[in-house]
């Protein structure tokens, strides 16, 4: 066919194929595509749909209706970290291309794309990404963009999340629309519970109005991701499917494990009010504990109030190992800054090394004081300190 990255196809009405690649060519990239028509025995020689100067690995082909679409991620500015979605679409099968861009989401760090269209005239793009170049502490987050005249027009962003979960990443998200025009569903995998759970807004409007959804339960054994694949949302026989990845706490190894919702189950998928304790007073009665059993050291009870990803790598016996070198004296909570299920607890202590032997060496360090910042996550009904590694910076959770 050609060399290149990524192939696409598409498959036209009648027996046309329409097959596409990129490739970089000197300092720009090429968009190309060969067409194969019915009735004919070779490809046509290959045609340049556009040519940006960089691009990322999303890279998506679609038709809708009788017209055929090429959509990526361009990258502008001299760091290439001005992130654009752009696309093109033919009505004559390839020959002509007419451009169009999503100016309003210039900037965002696309993550993942899904697709859906539905009688030839409406289209729905779902993203993720975060604007992560722009704010190194950003989330990712799940946007919807929806065209009602097949791409000629498309509507402003929607973003699905109520605003207080846009602290915590929400990935992956497929999309679909339902048995009429005005009927679409989103989900997608979201962290806003500390476990990654599956979420989704469902509108009867054409998108005008959403209803949130909580489409599963997240435990110990059963921390979803939606699938990172495009199309693994779709339509069944009485309402929906999509297809999860179910995770241990290691969150390591995956079951894919496929769901389905009738039509008529979707009203009483909303939201419940969070029923947890978030009162401070039960959160300083979990730090309180932590740090007398770190000055007793009770090792059995500090493993038990860390983070249950942490613990699930590390069990008792291996975390004990590590234990001990350090004495705690005076612990004194200085100030606890709370946001739902996160907590940052600043923390003053007192502490020394006792004198010891460490490859051949005596060493030691005098009783002093200094000060922490160490955060606290609410998980299943509970506060649990978040474990990060001091020197390499690693935690054991995603949120």
């Amino acid at each position: 066919m050609f060399p290149g990255f990524f192939p696409r196809w598409i498959l036209g009405s009648g027996n046309d194929v329409g097959v596409f690649t990129w490739l970089r060519n000197d300092d720009r990239i090429e968009i190309m595509m060969r067409r194969l028509e019915g009735d004919m025995e070779e490809f046509t020689p290959h045609q340049v749909v556009a040519s940006p100067q960089r691009m990322t690995p999303i890279f998506r082909t679609f038709s809708s209706g009788d017209r055929w679409f090429v959509v990526w991620v361009a990258q502008y500015g001299s760091r290439g970290t001005e992130f654009l979605l752009e696309g093109a679409w033919s009505d004559d099968r390839g020959d002509s291309w007419q451009a169009f861009s999503v100016e309003s989401l210039r900037g965002l760090d696309v993550s993942h794309l899904d697709i859906a269209t539905h009688d030839g005239t409406h289209i729905a793009l779902a993203l993720s990404g975060s604007y992560r170049f722009q704010d190194p502490g950003a989330r990712e987050d799940v946007y919807l963009v929806l065209s009602a005249n097949n791409g000629e027009t498309w509507d402003e962003p929607q973003r699905l999340r109520p605003g207080d979960r846009r602290a915590f990443h929400a990935r992956n998200p497929g999309v679909t629309f339902g048995p009429g025009n005005d009927e679409i569903l989103v989900v997608w995998e979201d962290w806003a519970t500390i476990r990654p759970s599956i979420m989704g807004a469902h509108s009867t409007d054409a998108g005008r109005t959403w209803v949130s959804l909580q489409l599963n339960t997240p435990s110990s054994d059963r921390n979803e991701r939606l699938a990172p694949q495009s199309g693994v949302l779709f339509p069944s026989a009485s309402g929906y499917s999509w297809i999860s990845e179910r995770f241990d706490d290691t969150l390591t190894g995956k079951v894919l494990v496929q769901h389905e919702v009738r039509h008529a189950d979707l009203p009483a998928l909303t939201p419940a009010e969070d029923p947890e304790d978030t009162a401070e007073s039960s959160l300083r009665k979990r730090v309180k504990t932590y740090w007398e059993a770190m000055r007793q050291h009770d090792f059995e009870t500090t493993h038990e109030h860390l983070d249950p990803f942490f613990r699930a790598r590390w069990p008792q016996p291996l975390y004990r190992q590590r234990m001990g070198l350090i004495h705690y004296h005076h612990v004194e909570i200085t100030a606890i800054d709370q946001n739902g299920p996160l907590a940052d607890v600043h923390i003053r202590f007192t502490a020394s090394v006792p004198e010891r032997e460490f490859r051949g060496h005596r060493l030691s360090q005098p009783e002093r004081e200094m000060e922490t910042t160490e955060r606290w996550l609410r998980i299943d009904g509970n506060w649990y300190r978040e474990m990060r590694e001091e020197s390499t910076g690693i935690r054991y959770t995603q949120y």
